[in-house]
C-alpha cells in the first residue's frame, strides 16, 4: 500500500469519527481536572525508568503534542519534575518526575506517599522492553557497541528491563493500599522498534516476569478497589540511535501509521474505561 493511501485511510478514520473522538477527549480532560470528582485530587502521575517516553506521553495526554503533526524532538534527559496542564488551563493535571536511578529517590517519595494515601487518581507506568533512549553509549558498552551492535542491544535492553522491574516493584509497594479506588496502567512504548518480537514482548508483560509480578499483586488486593490495564503503543515512529546519531536499530518494517494511530487510540480508550470505572458503583 502506498504512503498516500495509508495517510488517506488515517485521515478518513479521523474525519469519520471526529465527533466521537472529540467527546472522548473532552471527557478525559475534564477527568484530569477532577471536574467529575470534585472531592478527589485530580492527580495522575506518570512514572518509569529514564528514556521510556514519559515526557512525550505527558504531552500527548495533555494535548500539547500531536504525534501525527508535530516534529519528533531529539531525546533530552529530564532533570526535574515536569508538570503538564491542558491547553489554556493553568491547573496541573499530569505530573512526570525524572526516571533516572539517581534522581528517583529525590523526586518520587512525595508522589509515592500521596499514592499510598489515595491522593492520586492513578499511575501510568511507562516501560519500553528495555529500549530506553540514551545520549552517549555507556562507557561499559563502548567496545561491545563498536564490535557488534546486536550484542550491545541485547545486553543493554536486558539490563534496562531489569531496571523496569525495579521501578515496578517500587510502585507496587505503594499503589492499591489506601482503601480507595486506584488504578495502574502499564504502558509499553517503542512498539515500532520491537514489533517483530511482539509475541515475546506481549508475553513478557502479560504473563512473563513483569506480568507475574502484576498478576500476583492484583490477586492480593481488593479487586473492587484496584484495576490494572496493559497497553502497547508507539508514541512516535523513529529509529533507535544515540545523541550523536549512531544507529542502533531501525524502526521495524511493516509498522505503519495505521498501527501507530491505532495504538494511541487504544490508550485513550483505556483511560476512558478507567474513568467510567472510577464513577461506577
Amino acid at each position: 500500500m502506498s504512503e498516500e493511501n495509508i495517510w488517506g485511510q488515517v485521515a478518513t478514520w479521523i474525519w469519520s469519527r471526529r465527533g466521537e473522538v472529540g467527546r472522548t477527549l473532552a471527557d478525559l480532560y475534564q477527568w484530569y481536572r477532577g471536574e467529575k470528582a470534585p472531592d478527589a485530587k485530580p492527580g495522575i502521575v506518570i512514572l518509569g525508568a529514564g528514556g521510556t517516553g514519559k515526557s512525550t506521553l505527558g504531552q500527548i495526554l495533555s494535548g500539547t503534542y500531536e504525534p501525527l503533526l508535530d516534529a519528533v524532538e531529539p531525546y533530552s534527559e529530564s532533570i526535574g519534575v515536569e508538570e503538564y496542564s491542558l491547553k489554556d488551563d493553568p491547573k496541573v493535571e499530569l505530573v512526570v518526575p525524572p526516571g533516572q536511578p539517581h534522581r528517583r529517590d529525590t523526586t518520587w517519595e512525595d508522589l509515592l506517599t500521596e499514592l499510598s494515601r489515595g491522593e492520586l487518581r492513578g499511575v501510568v507506568l511507562v516501560s519500553a522492553y528495555g529500549f530506553h533512549s540514551l545520549g552517549e553509549i555507556p562507557a561499559e558498552f563502548i567496545g561491545m557497541q563498536s564490535e557488534n551492535t546486536q550484542a550491545f542491544l541485547d545486553e543493554y535492553t536486558r539490563q534496562q528491563r531489569g531496571e523496569e522491574i525495579e521501578v515496578l516493584e517500587r510502585v507496587l509497594a505503594h499503589v492499591g493500599r489506601s482503601g480507595k479506588r486506584t488504578w495502574l496502567v502499564s504502558v509499553v512504548t517503542k512498539r515500532d522498534l520491537w514489533w517483530p518480537e511482539r509475541a515475546d514482548v506481549e508475553y513478557y508483560y502479560s504473563k512473563g516476569k513483569y506480568g507475574e509480578l502484576v498478576n500476583a499483586f492484583s490477586a492480593s488486593v481488593n479487586r473492587r478497589l484496584f484495576r490494572h490495564e496493559l497497553v502497547f503503543l508507539s508514541l512516535t515512529i523513529n529509529r533507535f540511535q544515540t545523541s550523536r546519531g549512531e544507529l542502533l536499530r531501525n524502526n521495524a518494517a511493516g509498522y505503519d501509521h495505521p498501527l501507530h494511530y491505532e495504538s494511541q487510540r487504544r490508550l485513550f480508550e483505556t483511560l476512558a474505561a478507567l474513568r467510567a470505572w472510577e464513577n461506577s458503583e
